[in-house]
């Protein structure tokens, strides 16, 4: 133990002499300096990790009870276990037990670690804690900054750890008084190990969205929710009790609800009090496309037309262009139609 502390003590001090030169030398910014200084710390956290776990494996095989209880299959099976400090690689030995025959990584019991555990419970545990307030695939990126974790990963692992309520997330900071909130809802697909299918929900609750490049913008104070709801009321309820927690409620003027127009986003309409079903741009654009089949040109004066809110205008339009089709897309045409018809305009607005 103490050869392996050595290494780590030489280490370091080579490589804060390294940095150090190089912030006074090549004039590097500090930044540059905590970044390094953060991955050397990394580096050493997987090295103790893993000379933890080799020196716990080799106190169990040379333990008197295991050798009383257990006899040796395998003495090094490799696992690779992803920790806050990165990939640990490290191997232990694989036993059976002589009176029941059981198999078992006797090392990995004693210390948590889980037959078919890829990830630490450390990490886990902030994995769930990132993604209350970001994406899935921000939250691995957070929580894991040198290893690559899925957006399925992280929603694996919440399902895993069971469902997290969002009064078990502390709110920060008093009731803020916002006079526009805006909800967006999506669902996705999730293929399970045995072969089935269910539907993630993925909500979300912002004020706005603000421009951080030329074509790139961030939402103000997000809030994310999402799972594998059999009812979508439960999740509804969670979304309602976060907003009256949250925000004061006799300050808010609107809320839109966006979506693709589900029946259990619109379901949402009926647990946060005063909002309004807006399409959502994505699925506005596609209908869009629908309405202006086979007609090209007319597209940008449509956009021209909803971005204007000129809904006189739209209508006529509308009325000349299923004139100049055959029926066969009469049916298509309508549809388009009637989902832009019941787009607001507001939902498109930037916010103040």
């Amino acid at each position: 133990m103490e050869l392996i502390i050595q290494k780590i003590a030489a280490t370091i001090s080579q490589r804060f002499e390294e940095e150090l030169k190089r912030l006074f030398i090549e004039e590097r910014d500090i930044s540059e300096f905590i970044l390094a200084t953060k991955e050397m710390l990394d580096e050493i956290g997987i090295k103790l990790v893993a000379e933890a776990l080799t020196k716990v494996d080799k106190a169990v095989r040379n333990s008197a009870d295991r050798k009383r209880n257990w006899v040796i299959k395998n003495k090094a099976d490799q696992k690779n276990l992803a920790t806050i400090f990165g990939e640990v690689s490290y191997k232990r030995t694989y036993y059976q037990n002589k009176k029941t025959g059981e198999y078992c990584y006797l090392s990995d019991e004693i210390v948590g670690i889980k037959a078919h555990d890829k990830l630490d419970t450390s990490l886990k545990a902030k994995l769930i804690e990132e993604a209350v307030s970001t994406p899935y695939r921000r939250s691995g990126e957070k929580a894991a900054e040198t290893i690559k974790l899925t957006s399925q990963t992280v929603m694996n692992t919440i399902r895993e750890l069971g469902h997290v309520d969002n009064s078990a997330v502390a709110i920060k900071e008093k009731k803020k008084a916002v006079k526009v909130l805006y909800i967006e809802a999506d669902e996705d697909h999730v293929a399970l190990q045995d072969g089935r299918c269910e539907e993630a929900k993925l909500i979300y609750v912002h004020e706005g969205r603000t421009q951080v490049g030329r074509e790139r913008w961030k939402l103000l104070n997000p809030r994310y929710f999402s799972g594998v709801y059999a009812n979508s009321d439960e999740l509804w309820l969670e979304v309602a009790d976060y907003i009256e927690e949250a925000y004061d409620a006799d300050a808010i003027e609107k809320i839109y609800l966006s979506g693709d127009g589900a029946s259990w986003i619109k379901n949402g309409l009926s647990w946060i009090k005063g909002s309004i079903y807006v399409l959502d741009r994505y699925h506005l654009s596609k209908y869009v496309t629908q309405a202006t089949a086979h007609m090209a040109p007319i597209t940008p004066i449509m956009w021209k037309h909803i971005n204007n809110g000129d809904k006189k205008k739209l209508k006529k339009l509308f009325s000349s262009n299923h004139q100049c089709h055959p029926n066969r897309d009469q049916e298509k045409i309508g549809q388009g139609s009637k989902e832009i018809h019941t787009w607001q305009l507001e939902w498109d607005k930037k916010p103040v």
